[in-house]
């Protein structure tokens, strides 16, 4: 107001009286608005209680619309990190968090990866050998899926007979069975020429030892019995002949003894 005061010649007292006084009334402008305007500099002291309203008279406003005026606002948040990125994460009320007092902090990263492994201790021990020696999908072949077919088929069947083998499966058959304890062809069939072990013909030897005299069965007058006079101790007494066994004292068999008069022999014991 000061440029003002002294541009029309009113002194600063006289202007403080006007703006103070409770009501106040012009009778006469005169030149006071036209030197106000012819002014070249109008500087305002105090912008209190001034209103301004874009209407006619008032020129120097733009036009701002909405989207202006948003776009505007965007940038400037856009600037300090206030994107709709940021805005759209705060998907929540912030009380429904987790209070600072109750955070835990997370294990370390090596507390972590122990007890992975430790975890998947049985999994990492099937990764015995590297992959790259395992076949390659490039080397796949595809299966004989009717080989396959026929095969299962071949396999049910044989199924089939086993049950029906197991059903007629005495407990006599089963004992039998257990006999088969090596391959038929690698015993000696009818007409081959076979040789005899140490022991075998040993048993050979012993079985003959032990057949009746007469053939056809074991025991009664065995060859044995017809060698042992032989070899073996004999003796006559009171008109009987016993014949030891090889021990020279058991008495394997006897049997009367006719003697003409002056036979000398009455005993035989070979050492």
């Amino acid at each position: 107001m000061t440029d003002v005061v002294n541009d029309v010649g009113i002194t600063q007292g006289a202007a403080d009286k006007v703006w103070l006084s409770a009501a106040r009334t012009l009778t006469s402008l005169g030149t006071l608005v036209a030197d106000i305007w012819a002014a070249a500099t109008r500087t305002l002291t105090s912008g209190a209680n001034i209103v301004l309203a874009k209407g006619v008279g008032v020129t120097g406003f733009n036009d701002l619309s909405a989207g202006q005026v948003n776009a505007e606002a965007d940038t400037a948040l856009a600037d300090v990190g206030l994107t709709s990125t940021v805005t759209g994460r705060i998907d929540v009320a912030v009380s429904t968090r987790l209070a600072t007092s109750g955070y835990t902090a997370p294990p370390a990263a090596a507390t972590v990866a122990t007890a992975v492994r430790t975890e998947l201790a049985t999994e990492l021990a099937r990764l015995d050998v590297a992959v790259s020696t395992r076949l390659a999908s490039a080397g796949y072949t595809a299966p004989d899926n009717t080989g396959i077919g026929v095969a299962a088929a071949a396999a049910a069947s044989a199924a089939n007979d086993a049950a029906a083998l197991i059903l007629r499966l005495t407990a006599l058959r089963a004992a039998n069975l257990d006999n088969l304890d090596a391959a038929i062809t690698t015993r000696a069939a009818a007409g081959d020429a076979m040789t005899l072990t140490a022991g075998e013909r040993g048993d050979v030897a012993d079985k003959l030892l032990g057949r009746n005299i007469a053939g056809g069965s074991d025991g009664g007058r065995t060859v044995q019995d017809a060698l042992r006079p032989l070899r073996n101790r004999t003796r006559i007494n009171g008109g009987t002949l016993f014949v030891y066994a090889e021990d020279d004292t058991t008495v394997i068999w006897s049997g009367p003894v006719t003697t003409a008069p002056g036979d000398p022999i009455v005993e035989i014991n070979p050492a």
